[in-house]
């Protein structure tokens, strides 16, 4: 029982601290996010320009954003590893590292689409900030372990949706990370979590979903419920995985 209130009261802690991101950290930064969305898709309003005259629109906005990315990113991005502490061993499997990663993991992750690096870009340029979400692949680890892909899946979400923490370490990972956002209900979601057949009949209802990390937690929720298996769990990975 007193297992059961104290993470409870660390799942109290951090839905507050998701508030406090979403509705106050936040709140000023993905409002300007917002305004320069119109400038990306050119539809900005114009009240200077009135009939007889019409607003024309160049759609130059997007292309101030794609185009850069087209130039910044590289058509043979490298990996290189560097070993903290310089032997032989350590020599020798920052070699084997990098022949793997160039040689076969940087292949794989140019042949996706969208291109993972050019998004990643994309989103800086166009929202001033990007982040990869870092998360195993889990047909790696469980069913029949089929050794497809990579073992490591990097993906490059909208930043709008997440919201991390002002402290990171020099290597530009958050100590704490909440993902915000809605969508849509639908027939896999009902079948993963069947506690949405209740409200099944409400027409493209949308779905509150939002996770939280840090170094030793990690806590999923979806319209009220817990995601995560016993509510709060261990973050195996050891580190924010963005």
């Amino acid at each position: 029982m007193a297992d059961e209130t104290v993470e409870q009261t660390e799942i109290e802690r951090i839905k507050e601290l998701k508030t406090h991101y979403v509705d106050t950290l936040y709140s000023k930064v993905r409002g300007e996010q917002k305004d320069d969305q119109t400038y990306i898709d050119d539809t900005f309003e114009v009240p200077e320009i009135h009939e007889p005259h019409h607003i024309y629109r160049a759609g130059r906005g997007v292309r101030i954003v794609d185009s850069p990315a087209e130039h910044i990113v590289t058509s043979n991005p490298q990996v290189f590893f560097h070993p903290r502490k310089t032997t032989k061993q350590t020599t020798e499997s920052a070699l084997n590292l990098s022949e793997l990663v160039n040689g076969h993991w940087l292949p794989i992750i140019q042949k996706q689409n969208p291109n993972l690096f050019k998004e990643f870009v994309k989103a800086q340029l166009g929202r001033g900030e990007a982040f990869f979400k870092v998360v195993h692949n889990e047909a790696w680890v469980t069913g029949q372990k089929l050794k497809n892909g990579l073992p490591v899946r990097f993906i490059v979400l909208d930043p709008m949706v997440i919201y991390a923490s002002p402290e990171e370490d020099d290597e530009g990972v958050p100590d704490r990370i909440v993902v915000y956002y809605q969508i849509q209900q639908t027939k896999d979601l009902i079948v993963k979590y069947p506690f949405l057949l209740e409200t099944r009949g409400e027409e493209k209802r949308m779905v509150d979903w939002w996770e939280y990390y840090d170094s030793k937690e990690r806590y999923i929720e979806m319209d009220g419920n817990a995601i995560t298996k016993g509510g709060l769990q261990k973050n195996i990975y050891g580190f924010t995985p963005f």
